[in-house]
């Protein structure tokens, strides 16, 4: 009978112990998922803000002012033409600092490929910024587009 108690009472101890276990491990889960769902939280926060950013500056690049404005305006002839040049970026001085620009320029632009007015845009955008460059210049984009389409087709 001593030996059964002792048996029953280890047994109870055992299934407290596993009991505390899992409920330490159903909190420490708890507290994880929190911290995920608070860090989660943050990242959709700052997609969202930098979204925005993208978008009010795209808006700003093209024209297309939709509201006040953070970039100051100036009295540039063209239609919600910004005072661009206060930032770095915008006035490039090198072949690196071009690059750069391009690499900012293209994924904002590019967001906009679904809509069916993005292959006129594109149009008259490459005219618009090949219209300054000398006639050899603009035969060596020209080829370069044609060089694109064979690969497309």
């Amino acid at each position: 009978m001593k030996h059964e108690d002792e048996r029953a009472s280890t047994v109870r101890r055992v299934d407290h112990i596993k009991q505390r276990q899992a409920e330490s491990a159903i909190e420490a889960l708890r507290a994880s998922n929190r911290k995920l769902d608070s860090e989660g939280r943050q990242t959709l926060a700052l997609l969202q803000l930098e979204k925005e950013s993208d978008l009010k500056l795209a808006e700003d690049l093209l024209g297309f002012n939709t509201g006040v404005s953070s970039i100051p305006e100036t009295g540039m002839s063209s239609p919600g033409a910004s005072k661009l040049d206060t930032y770095k970026i915008f006035s490039p001085e090198t072949e690196e600092e071009l690059s750069q620009l391009l690499d900012f320029l293209v994924p904002v632009i590019r967001r906009n490929f679904r809509s069916p007015h993005y292959p006129e845009f594109c149009r008259d955008l490459f005219t618009r910024l090949a219209h300054d460059l000398p006639s050899n210049e603009v035969k060596k984009i020209g080829s370069s587009l044609v060089t694109l389409s064979a690969k497309k087709a």
